[in-house]
């Protein structure tokens, strides 16, 4: 995922299938960031969220 904070330092949780997946992330003012979450192996169905402060920007979402 890569994701931008527009004006001021800003922070991301993701949860996938429920559980936090790594710590908050801390996203500086201005800058774009790339982050990674691993998904459970051999599942068809799972369930990511994100929840982070409204200057966020979402650029891109991938899952390989």
């Amino acid at each position: 995922m890569s994701i931008q904070s527009t004006t001021s330092p800003a922070q991301l949780t993701r949860a996938v299938n429920g559980k936090t997946a790594g710590s908050t992330a801390a996203i500086p003012a201005g800058r774009t960031v790339e982050l990674r979450s691993p998904l459970p192996d051999g599942s068809t169905y799972v369930p990511v969220r994100y929840t982070g402060t409204r200057s966020l920007v979402l650029l891109e979402t991938a899952f390989d």
